[in-house]
């Protein structure tokens, strides 16, 4: 991973089939042909960034569960002070706070990735988040994602890359 003014950073969670709290995954996990992903990317603007496009490359056999590109994604802005001591929904390993501002996404799904534009991006850090289903049996690799300024190209940054193995339904 890497970046200059933008980091970007992913992670998996898997969603479980009863309702659940998900399950975050590590790399080399292994899923059923079937099980439905969340996709969290979390970029770190530096600075105020203006029309940025977020590429985040699918691993093969994964499909996004949205069929159609368009508006409809939320870009989430947080901080990360600590929560209050008495604030009863604060987690130990979770210091991030919604600051109530939030950006609207262009989304498109494409056969290899998905692709996010934001017009503007203000200092801090943004959550997106969308799920995928994996649907193919096999390993595969998620490239790391890519994040640019459109009309910029030194600001840019990426995440690593994941593997992940799908079996077949029991």
């Amino acid at each position: 991973a890497a970046g200059n003014l933008l980091f970007i950073e992913r992670q998996y969670e898997l969603l479980p089939r009863d309702g659940g709290a998900p399950t975050r995954l590590r790399d080399r996990a292994t899923l059923q042909s079937g099980d439905r992903v969340r996709v969290t990317l979390t970029a770190e603007a530096k600075n105020e960034l203006e029309y940025l496009m977020v590429e985040d490359l699918k691993p093969a056999g994964f499909e996004a569960l949205e069929v159609q590109s368009g508006y409809g994604l939320t870009a989430r802005h947080f901080d990360l002070a600590p929560r209050a001591a008495n604030d009863r929904q604060s987690h130990a390993l979770d210091l991030r706070r919604y600051t109530g501002q939030s950006e609207g996404l262009y989304r498109e799904l494409r056969d290899r990735q998905v692709a996010l534009f934001a017009r503007r991006l203000s200092p801090g850090f943004w959550e997106i988040s969308y799920e995928l289903r994996a649907e193919v049996p096999g390993e595969f690799h998620a490239l790391p994602p890519l994040g640019r300024a459109m009309y910029v190209p030194e600001v840019r940054g990426n995440g690593t890359e994941v593997r992940v193995t799908v079996r077949d339904q029991d």
